[in-house]
Order: C-alpha cells, then sequence, then structure tokens
C-alpha cells in the first residue's frame, strides 16, 4: 500500500512551507476583515431598517470605521524594507516610519473610538438593553477585527525569510 492510503488524515502535517503559512494568514486577515466590515454593515442597516430602541447609528459611529480603513490603508503601503533602509541613512530621512506612525495611529484611534463611542454613547445614556447595546458591541468588534487584519497582514507581507523559519521552528 501506499503511504497516502496509510495516514489517518489526509492533510501533510509535514510540509508547512513558508509559501503556505503566508497564504494562510492572509486568508485569515481577509476573513477578519470581512467579518469587521460585515458587523459594521449589520449595524448600520439594523439602526436604519430594524431598531426597537432610541438610539441610531450616526456618522459619529462611522468615525471610527473610516480611521480604522484609512489606517490600514497607510500602514499596508509602505514595506519594512523602506524602514530598515532608513534606518541605515539610504532613504527619505525617517517620512516612511513617520507615514508608518501616521497609519498605526490611525488604526489605534479609530479601534479606540469605538471603545470611547460605546461607553458615552450607549453605557453612559443608560441603554444597556439588547438592541442599542448590541450596535455598540458590533461596532468595538468590528473596529477591533479591522485592526487584528491589518495587524496580520502587515507582519506577514513584510515576514523575510529569516523569520519565517524562525517562527515555524516554534
Amino acid at each position: 500500500m501506499d503511504d497516502q492510503e496509510n495516514r489517518l488524515f489526509r492533510l501533510p502535517y509535514g510540509s508547512l512551507s513558508l509559501g503556505s503559512f503566508k497564504t494562510w494568514f492572509v486568508y485569515i486577515a481577509g476573513a477578519l476583515f470581512g467579518i469587521g466590515v460585515c458587523l459594521l454593515l449589520d449595524i448600520a442597516l439594523f439602526s436604519k431598517l430594524n431598531n426597537g430602541s432610541d438610539v441610531q447609528v450616526t456618522f459619529v459611529d462611522w468615525i471610527s470605521f473610516i480611521c480604522s480603513i484609512l489606517g490600514m490603508i497607510v500602514i499596508n503601503s509602505i514595506e519594512r524594507r523602506q524602514i530598515t533602509m532608513e534606518r541605515m541613512g539610504v532613504e527619505n530621512k525617517g517620512l516612511s516610519s513617520f507615514i508608518l506612525f501616521i497609519g498605526c495611529a490611525l488604526t489605534a484611534g479609530g479601534f479606540a473610538g469605538s471603545i470611547v463611542i460605546l461607553i458615552v454613547k450607549y453605557v453612559m445614556e443608560d441603554y444597556t438593553e439588547y438592541p442599542a447595546l448590541g450596535m455598540g458591541v458590533n461596532n468595538v468588534l468590528g473596529n477591533f477585527c479591522i485592526f487584528l487584519s491589518c495587524i496580520i497582514t502587515w507582519s506577514i507581507q513584510n515576514m523575510g525569510e529569516e523569520e519565517s523559519s524562525n517562527f515555524l521552528a516554534i
């Protein structure tokens, strides 16, 4: 019999290469981004069409989402190679690092802003019943998914051969 037929599982666990590792984490990051966008669209549509409470989703709730998306675009447009070249004094004298900082500030500010909106708009105003508080919680979860997606995407896309072999050895 062939070795393929003697195995209990079909998936070859010993053949985890760098390409498949990166591919799986890019898929995970894309799924997190999709979940985040769906959560935010869900609260917006629920608030407009089927809301049973007094509170509504307004533009204030979307500001944190917009900041998270803009931060994600900025962060994922910077390559780590540019930052390491700056540290050696070859390129733009810190411009890429500054732009990366702005992107991180936008993304983290979007996530923190959604927490502030949850506290100020929903918790402090005594909207602790399900429909209203659920909109605030979905806003936080959606921004967290986008934040986590951004971190995973930037880390995996900028991982070199030396880091990935050490990471896979764990």
